[in-house]
């Protein structure tokens, strides 16, 4: 099923009216090294919004719930999630005014969420921070693989980052 017509343009409109600087929040980097989103999650998140990783930096903040992946899972698939170090994470973030885009169904179940839809406005917290809920963007999760998600995805990002302003350097 499409979220590409369940995305209604007041909902976002209004989500936007009330926000001001938009932040990606991931799970974690494949190594500690390496800075939120610098492995493959950028560039399919960049392409989706049809700009190169560059700007995709320049246009947004990143962060992650925790520093790096801690190994894998038992089993062929899944990898170790730290769900309470996330938890603790997502208390120590100041979100105050941000518009979030969380992205992974771990992310957002760190946040409180536990049946996020897809791509349409949520409230963090006590209203402290809106946010948009989107799939992990990894070559795993097959929401990606349907046009009409990512061009939802598209839509729904296009708009955040046009109508969010990230503050200059004082």
């Amino acid at each position: 099923m499409s979220v590409l017509n369940d995305v209604s343009d007041n909902a976002l409109d209004a989500y936007l009216r009330v926000v001001m600087k938009l932040v990606f929040i991931g799970e974690a980097s494949s190594r500690p090294d390496l800075r939120p989103f610098e492995g493959s999650a950028r560039p399919r998140l960049a392409s989706t919004m049809g700009i190169s990783s560059d700007e995709f930096l320049s246009a947004v903040d990143t962060a992650n719930l925790i520093r790096a992946w801690p190994g894998r899972g038992p089993g062929k698939k899944g990898r170790l999630f730290p769900p309470h170090e996330a938890r603790i994470a997502t208390l120590m973030m100041d979100l105050k005014g941000r518009a979030v885009v969380l992205v992974g169904k771990r992310v957002a179940l760190a946040f409180g969420l536990k049946h996020p839809p897809w791509l349409l406005p949520v409230v963090l917290g006590k209203g402290e921070a809106s946010c948009v809920v989107m799939p992990h963007p990894s070559g795993i999760v097959r929401w990606w693989n349907s046009p009409a998600n990512r061009r939802a995805a598209a839509k729904v990002l296009n708009r955040l980052v046009r109508g969010t302003k990230k503050p200059r350097p004082s």
